[in-house]
């Protein structure tokens, strides 16, 4: 299967299709495939991986806040939270 990677790899990159380093938001996946040409396994230059996995925090991020936007919570001053934070109340 490695064999089959650094050839598509290679074949990208001397049709032009493969930019190292592209920074901007179109994905350039390569795939490794099984016997049956199923693929099996997708393959991603190193900054789009980084691109995505950001957006995935981000994600989290959001679905946290309106997690918690929508649970019915007691509110707090800020400064109660920090002393709280602080005094290891909460973790």
């Amino acid at each position: 299967m490695c064999r089959l990677r650094l050839t598509l790899a290679f074949d990208r990159y001397k049709r032009g299709d493969l930019n190292i380093g592209d920074t901007n938001d179109e994905l350039h996946p390569d795939y490794i495939v099984d016997e049956n040409l199923n693929r099996r396994v997708v393959i991603l230059p190193y900054s789009e991986w980084e691109n995505i996995s950001e957006e995935m925090e981000e994600l989290d991020d959001v679905r946290a806040y309106d997690k918690a936007k929508t649970e019915a919570n007691e509110t707090i001053p800020f400064e109660q939270a920090v002393k709280e934070i602080e005094s290891g109340v909460v973790k």
